[in-house]
């Protein structure tokens, strides 16, 4: 994946964090080939935008008030053997202070919708705390995750 632009909004953030998520259509699960691929970028600002490979924003999100340290992504694994813990799929933000949890099937729901929104042509804004489409388009969900902070 090549692309070349400018992710800042404000000229006093900066990038702290990126990850690229590998994303399989629903239909196309059972080929495990990759259907798009989705960048997410964590800001000085505290804020986690997703885009598209295109560069498109689909969603911005201010879980917390302080830089992104990190951003981590947990696919499902069933436990192998009984006794092992099984993993589900989780995307994590980790802040200075605090660490927000994000269920990765409702996540991917979102992302699905606000890519599909926005291959319609349809304008997609979003701001803090703004529900976004669902793939059906009918409702809607939001980006919002517990947020744990440290002691």
């Amino acid at each position: 994946m090549l692309w070349s632009g400018n992710l800042i909004h404000d000229q006093t953030e900066h990038i702290t964090s990126v990850i690229c998520l590998p994303l399989e259509s629903v239909g196309r699960s059972s080929q495990h080939a990759v259907d798009w691929t989705c960048v997410v970028v964590g800001f000085t600002s505290g804020q986690v935008r997703f885009y598209t490979e295109n560069g498109s924003l689909m969603v911005s999100e201010l879980f917390h008030e302080e830089p992104v340290v990190s951003l981590k992504c947990h696919s499902y694994r069933p436990s192998s053997f009984p006794g092992e813990v099984e993993y589900c799929e989780e995307f994590i933000i980790t802040y200075l202070s605090a660490v927000v949890h994000l269920d990765g099937f409702a996540l991917f729901q979102t992302l699905r919708g606000c890519r599909s929104h926005l291959a319609r042509g349809l304008p997609l804004v979003l701001a803090k705390g703004m529900q976004v489409p669902t793939p059906s388009g009918h409702g809607s969900a939001t980006l919002r995750g517990p947020l744990e902070n440290f002691v």
